[in-house]
Order: structure tokens, then C-alpha cells, then sequence
């Protein structure tokens, strides 16, 4: 009777333990999919389970690590070492292949239609990292080189963390957000002589300008330097330009950047002009606006002169570019502002203001004092943001006594 009874349970123990192993390395594979937070699973953290492990690479371990061990249990309940060697062998590998597809492969393909199913931050994956909590540490250790943990602070996000998280924003971020304002815009009109066409491109050393004929909106095309370069020699070229205008494409404000950078690699054209929904020209897009979103800021040779869009000055203040995206004025603080009708900094302003504010005026917002620097053509150019208790300490410090 305890015979059968202990050849019972060396049959089903066994085998419900690598059910349930398995079914544990699905949730895992599950949670390595959700792409709402790839970001933060590239994030290395001091405080993590893994200990300077990445929460994707933790995953990745305690997955393989539960794979293993569902394939260690199941080959158990087949007692595949009581065969000869070529049934051991086969049952082996059955196991290891079932156990692969129901806990590796099957939730994969599930994840790849329904991402999501299993959050990489929900319980089920915080409490898996604190089981496997030794043999991440064990994995970091040996990814050190067998070298103690260092101390101090962690190092600073690598740079390819970093364009992977500008390569996945591209899919939420519009031309809108990134486009020369037409304000910005340079331009040529359809009627200016090859001579005051040449000027243009000396004085504001730009590589191709736009065409219009007679206001901004009414583009013809687009004009590029290189172009004209063949009329600057001993033998000018032909005084009439109008032939070397190439056409110029036209996007919505609101297209997303992953379709336009993939437009930019079908077409020979790196410039598009984007118009809003009444097909007045809103401003410009280039190639390299998309770019700066994944490798970030790009400057040239012209480009020496330009100073930081945020800027951190000694006195714990912020001086900031009106054409600033506020969601990268909020990274910068740690601090969301909540203004969903606006995207600039300098839209921030005119919203707050409800007018064209003047240089100089304050205006408080979310334990923030914000005063407008500069104004032009009706535009909030740049602005100073201070803590309003540092802004308090200064407006409340006593004069120097002579």
C-alpha cells in the first residue's frame, strides 16, 4: 500500500510541479512582451532584485531559469533514465520540446497579437524576481567579472537605452511637435532674381529654402543650394532659377514621426511641409528634426553659436526656449504640469497669460514662478522657471547695506 502510494506520488508530484513550472515561465514570457514599459525594463536599478541588473535582462534569466526547471521535472515524471538510450533520448527531447512550446514559444506568439496580457511591473513578475533573488545576484556577479558590486551612485543610462527609448516614442509623437514653426520658415519668393536667391542662401547658410509665391501659404516647391553651385564659376549659369525648383511634399500636423521617417527613407526628398487641416502652411519638417528625437541634438558647423533649449542656472532656476516641448521641460523637473492644450513652453505661457504677455511679467503655476524674458512677433521666446521658494528668498532678501 505505501509502496503505491509513494509510486503515485513520484508520478503526479512531479508532473503537476512541472505544470506548474511551465505554466509560471509563460507568465514570464508574457510579461517580457508588454511593451508599455520598455523603457523603464531597460532601466538598470540599485534597488532591484537583480542588483544592477536591467528588469529585462532579470526577466530574461528567472525565464530561462523556470524553462529549465519545468523541463527538469517533466523529463523526471517520464523517468526517461529507465529506458534504453535511444527511448531516453527521445523521450528527453519530447519533453524539452513540449515544455519549450507551452512555456517559451505558445505565449510568444499569443503576446505578439494581445501585448499586455501579463504587466512587466504587476505582482506576478515583482514577486518572481524576489524568488530568483540569489541567482540574479549570482548572474549580475558573474557579469561584473566575479568583482564586488560597486558602490555610489549607478552610472548614467547608456546611449544606445536612450535611442531606443527615442526610436519607440516616434510612434506617439506628431510633425507637429518637432516642425520649424512658419515663423521660422526662410524662404525665397517665385519672383526673386538668381542673384537675390544666391544672397539668401550666403546670408542665412541654409542648404535648400522653400519657394512661395508671395505668402507662405502658397509653396511651390523647394530650391537647394547645390543646385546653383554649377552659375557661381568664371561662366554664369542661365539667369532664370525656376527650372532647379523640385517639388516639395505636404503632410498633416498630426502624422506621426515613425510614418514620416519611413517616408523620408522611401523618397529622395528630406524636407516635407506640414500643413494644418484648412491647408495653410503650419511649418516645416526635416530629416533631421526625426533624427534628434532618437540620437538627439544634432549641430553642424552654423550650429556653434546656439545655446542649450533648457538650461539650469546657478540659482536652481531654469532658462528655457519658448519653442521647448513641454513634455521635455517636465522630464527635465520630474514634474507634469497637466496642460493637454498645449505643446510648447511658450504655448504654455500664452495660455497661462490668456494673452501676448510682456517681457517681464510673472505668472505662478504648480509651486513655480514663471517670468517671460523675451517676447517677439507675438512669441514667447524664452522664459525663467524658479521653485516659488527660491523665487521667495530672493524677492525677500534684504539689500546690501552700503
Amino acid at each position: 500500500m505505501i509502496a503505491q502510494l509513494i509510486a503515485k506520488l513520484q508520478l503526479w508530484v512531479p508532473t503537476l510541479l512541472a505544470v506548474a513550472f511551465t505554466l509560471w515561465a509563460a507568465a514570464v514570457a508574457l510579461a517580457e512582451l508588454d511593451d508599455a514599459g520598455v523603457p523603464r525594463l531597460l532601466t538598470p536599478s540599485r534597488g532591484s532584485p537583480g542588483r544592477g541588473l536591467s528588469p529585462a535582462r532579470s526577466l530574461h534569466v528567472v525565464h530561462l531559469s523556470l524553462l529549465a526547471i519545468a523541463a527538469a521535472l517533466a523529463a523526471t515524471a517520464l523517468s526517461w533514465w529507465a529506458w534504453d538510450l535511444a527511448g531516453a533520448t527521445l523521450r528527453l527531447l519530447l519533453t524539452v520540446l513540449l515544455v519549450w512550446i507551452a512555456g517559451d514559444l505558445a505565449p510568444r506568439l499569443w503576446a505578439a497579437n494581445e501585448p499586455g496580457l501579463v504587466r512587466f511591473d504587476g505582482p506576478v513578475v515583482q514577486h518572481t524576481l524576489t524568488v530568483f533573488r540569489p541567482v540574479l545576484t549570482l548572474v549580475a556577479w558573474v557579469d561584473r567579472g566575479f568583482r564586488p558590486r560597486p558602490s555610489g551612485p549607478l552610472p548614467k543610462p547608456p546611449a544606445e537605452r536612450d535611442m531606443l527609448q527615442g526610436i519607440l516614442g516616434l510612434a506617439e509623437m506628431t510633425v507637429a511637435e518637432v516642425m520649424t514653426p512658419r515663423l521660422d520658415i526662410v524662404s525665397v519668393d517665385f519672383s526673386a532674381g538668381r542673384d537675390q536667391v544666391i544672397e539668401t542662401f550666403r546670408r542665412m547658410e541654409h542648404s535648400r529654402l522653400l519657394v512661395v509665391d508671395g505668402d507662405p501659404d502658397s509653396v511651390t516647391g523647394v530650391i537647394y543650394a547645390k543646385d546653383l553651385l554649377p552659375g557661381l564659376g568664371p561662366d554664369p549659369g542661365p539667369a532664370d532659377w525656376h527650372p532647379l525648383i523640385r517639388t516639395v511634399e505636404f503632410v498633416p500636423e498630426g502624422k506621426k514621426l515613425d510614418r514620416q521617417l519611413r517616408d523620408f527613407q522611401r523618397s529622395a526628398s528630406h524636407l516635407a511641409v506640414v500643413v494644418d487641416e484648412f491647408g495653410g502652411t503650419s511649418g516645416i519638417v526635416t530629416l533631421e528634426d526625426v533624427l534628434e528625437q532618437i540620437v538627439g541634438e544634432i549641430r553642424d558647423e552654423h550650429d556653434t553659436d546656439e545655446v542649450a533649449p533648457v538650461q539650469r542656472l546657478p540659482d536652481g532656476a531654469w532658462a528655457v526656449q519658448g519653442g521647448v516641448p513641454l513634455s521635455d521641460l517636465e522630464a527635465e523637473l520630474g514634474h507634469s504640469f497637466a496642460r493637454e492644450d498645449v505643446s510648447t513652453v511658450g504655448g504654455l505661457a500664452l495660455a497661462l497669460f490668456g494673452r501676448v504677455p510682456r517681457a517681464g511679467e510673472s505668472i505662478e503655476l504648480d509651486g513655480y514662478r514663471l517670468t517671460v524674458d523675451q517676447v517677439a512677433r507675438r512669441r514667447v521666446r524664452r522664459i525663467t522657471l524658479a521653485p516659488l521658494a527660491a523665487a521667495s528668498r530672493e524677492a525677500g532678501a534684504p539689500e546690501a547695506s552700503p
